[in-house]
């Protein structure tokens, strides 16, 4: 298998858990002590690859900080590449606060500090490696500047770019059809085009509104619900997978990271999104993003239980 490179973020995510989530100006006491889990979408992403077996390569930036040392010996324990990890001496490292409530759901705020600091040199440094990479894969938690200058390049070098549309902000029309994967779960697809997905046959539409735009292909994450795929020649739905719900933090992020692995491993389309599917309900089922992120053979364990 071929390089995967995955540009992005990494944050240190201070983790809490609570019955409920606090509402505007109220304070809730946490069921237990606050956690600090390695995080961010880049490196979620980039994580999931190496431990499905990919061979994952990363590049971003961190803070010359402790936060930043620990997030890089935790990538390079999950065999992840970390050459192209820059340390930027001004900024701090990344950081997300993200609160969990009974259900497993979640909401986050994110210091993106070094995240912001990523530039086109850090880039050029990965070219030699990325003009021969099996797929890109990139998010939005990084200046979109610096996004949309990695998919030139992939362009470029006839490299497939895998975008997970996280955190979702309107994007210019010219950038959809430099995408030949475009990942994005019910809110972000609500955010880049408008349509509020609220069953299939809404997913339906809003995967061919990404179509007419010039994505090659379309794949929704949709939660518990599964996921669907669309291309202009097929649209398959693939039906979620029961699991008690801990923490839904990276499971979007693993599911993206299955995602480039089936692909650069040459499995078909429904085959890589079938694969995301069982590799992101797993992952729902731990606390934290990184380390909630299944290994290959815990993977085949749980999809010959179900």
């Amino acid at each position: 298998m071929k390089d995967i490179v995955v540009i992005g973020s990494l944050n240190m995510d201070l983790v809490m858990q609570a019955a409920r989530l606090p509402k505007l100006g109220e304070t809730v006491l946490c069921n237990e002590n606050y956690k600090m889990i390695p995080g961010g979408k880049g490196a979620n992403q980039a994580v999931a690859v190496a431990k499905l077996g990919g061979k994952s390569i990363f590049v971003g930036r961190r803070g010359n900080d402790s936060f930043g040392t620990t997030l890089a010996s935790n990538l390079k324990k999950s065999n992840v590449i970390t050459n192209y990890l820059t340390i930027d001496k001004k900024s701090p490292t990344g950081m997300a606060l993200v609160m969990i409530d009974k259900n497993g759901d979640n909401s986050i705020l994110v210091s993106a500090g070094a995240n912001r600091e990523c530039c086109k040199k850090d880039i050029d440094k990965v070219i030699p490696v990325l003009a021969k990479a099996s797929i890109l894969v990139v998010q939005l938690e990084i200046p979109f500047e610096i996004v949309s200058y990695a998919i030139s390049l992939a362009n470029k070098y006839n490299v497939p770019v895998l975008l997970d549309a996280g955190p979702a902000r309107k994007l210019p029309n010219n950038i959809f059809k430099k995408i030949d994967i475009i990942s994005p779960n019910e809110t972000e697809t609500e955010i880049l085009i408008g349509v509020k997905i609220k069953n299939i046959e809404t997913a339906k539409i809003a995967a061919k509104k990404f179509l007419n735009l010039g994505v090659k292909t379309v794949i929704l994450k949709l939660g518990e619900k599964g996921a669907l795929l669309a291309t202009g020649k097929e649209i398959h739905y693939v039906k979620g997978i029961k699991v008690k719900t801990v923490d839904t933090t990276a499971a979007g992020d693993a599911f993206t990271g299955a995602l480039a692995v089936g692909y650069a491993q040459g499995k078909s389309l429904l085959e890589s999104v079938s694969y995301a599917n069982y590799v992101g309900a797993l992952t729902v089922t731990k606390l934290g993003a990184q380390s909630s992120v299944p290994t290959k053979k815990e993977v085949e364990i749980f999809m010959k239980k179900k």
